[in-house]
């Protein structure tokens, strides 16, 4: 097996492992817990990873390229990063207490802070497993973790603990990691803290941090805005929909970010284009998991009603809304990283952060009238935004074949909504019962959105093969 093969085995390994544990997790919190205390533990959790997703990127990608005074630049991270978090999640803390009045939510956002900390202080081991491409090492303390949180997360469920049950599982979970990464690595943390060099990492930072918030907390900062506008019920309702979307598509991201980041980084390094490499890359991608996100949004609800009796069926309508979105998000997968990859992260990021705020306000302002449909609106007109700041920036910087992107999206999206209708028509027409007439639905639309590829004239060899080349 070559080393690109296995290197890809186990970052799959680490990401359909963590689907797994989660489902397990998150079934057995839709179960026992309501979703009034459901919505207050994402609640709690959202307004804690927003601070925490900006750290993750600030310092990240930073020491991944970093060529010299590389121990010194992992100390530095390490502890004027530690302390400076330490402070601001202090008075950040005291911040939601004074703000919101709600000792509850104060407590678990307190307890949740700690996971800042173990993510901040994570940073220099991960990026050096990440340079020495020890995806097996990097999968393996994931999955350790995510267990044992996850079974912490279990028991207090099931006691009846309540939000405190979300909470202490993401707690866990990075506390466990973060002890396997520092394990017998402390090396690594023991050279000369400076200052100087700690700013110039954070400065470099800056941009992708911004980016990695854009795009990796506006779940996070829509449950903020809804906190503000609807009830901790609705929360749970939402929060449940997405979940179950969210799931999958941030572990396909996670996974392909970690290995597709690297791969583009020599190809520049060697002088090579990759304009080329990102459309391949987001058709193979999408071909085969676009019509997966569609499928699941039609052919899931019912399996919703009977895994969870009928408890969380209110959350059916934003859930299928979700999906599709989450389906055609497919199809900008690689462009911010294309952006980081090149150095040239900051090209566009206050384009983004206008339509962040613009999908904010839209929720702020229509969610207290049309509850989470509001929310779906918004969500539709920033994905679209999003799509043309995307090509629009990575077009500004690389020589960029929008035309071909686009005829060939174009076929896909046509695709999807055959494959859409099909199922539409047929779900469920037939006493075959659920499971055997779901199987026969699925085909019948695979069947549909295949036949409508072909006919569109997709190049399927075409765009799979050179997906692979590396």
């Amino acid at each position: 097996m070559t080393a690109r093969l296995k290197n890809l085995v186990w970052i799959f390994v680490e990401k359909f492992g963590l689907i797994v544990v989660s489902f397990i997790a998150f079934y057995i919190f839709a179960k026992y817990l309501t979703a009034d205390e459901y919505g207050l533990g994402v609640l709690s959790i959202a307004v804690v990873e927003f601070v925490g997703i900006f750290f993750v990127g600030l310092w990240n990608d930073p020491l991944v390229r970093r060529k010299d005074t590389l121990l010194e630049a992992y100390s530095s991270v390490f502890w004027i990063g530690g302390v400076g978090v330490v402070l601001l999640m202090s008075g950040f803390n005291f911040a939601v207490k004074y703000i919101t009045e709600n000792n509850e939510l104060a407590l678990l956002t307190s307890i949740a802070s700690i996971k800042v900390l173990a993510v901040v202080l994570a940073r220099p081991f991960v990026a050096q497993l990440r340079r020495d491409r020890n995806f097996k090492h990097l999968a393996l303390r994931t999955l350790l973790g995510k267990i044992l949180g996850t079974v912490v997360g279990i028991t207090l469920a099931i006691q009846g603990f309540g939000a405190l049950a979300v909470v202490s599982q993401i707690v866990v979970m990075e506390l466990i990691a973060f002890t396997i990464l520092i394990w017998g690595c402390t090396k690594l943390i023991c050279a000369k803290v400076d200052f100087k060099l700690f700013m110039t990492l954070t400065r470099e930072g800056v941009p992708i941090a911004i980016r990695e918030v854009l795009t990796g907390s506006m779940t996070k900062s829509t449950i903020i805005i809804m906190g503000l506008t609807l009830s901790p019920t609705i929360i749970g309702y939402f929060a449940f929909a997405n979940r179950l979307i969210e799931l999958p598509f941030n572990a396909l991201r996670t996974g392909l970010r970690s290995y597709v980041l690297p791969v583009m980084s020599k190809r520049i390094e060697a002088g090579r284009k990759i304009g080329a490499m990102i459309n391949y890359l987001t058709l193979a991608t999408s071909l085969l998991i676009f019509p997966v996100f569609i499928s699941v949004a039609i052919l899931a609800p019912p399996f919703i009603t009977l895994l969870f009796d009928g408890k969380w069926d209110f959350a059916i309508q934003i859930f299928q809304c979700i999906a599709v979105l989450g389906g055609i998000k497919l199809f900008i997968l690689y462009h911010g990283i294309a952006l980081v990859a090149l150095g040239k992260a900051k090209v566009g990021v206050w384009f983004e952060i206008s339509n962040v705020a613009i999908a904010l306000l839209l929720i702020y302002l229509l969610t207290p009238v049309y509850g989470l449909n509001g929310v779906v609106v918004a969500l539709s007109l920033h994905l679209v935004l999003d799509f043309i700041i995307k090509i629009y920036s990575l077009n500004k910087v690389i020589d960029y074949d929008i035309q071909g992107y686009i005829k060939n999206f174009s076929k896909m999206l046509v695709s999807g909504f055959v494959l859409l209708f099909v199922l539409s028509q047929n779900i469920f027409s037939n006493d075959t019962g659920i499971y055997l007439s779901t199987v026969m639905t699925s085909i019948m639309g695979g069947s549909g959105y295949f036949i409508s590829l072909f006919i569109l004239r997709f190049d399927f060899r075409k765009n799979m093969t050179l997906a692979l080349i590396k």
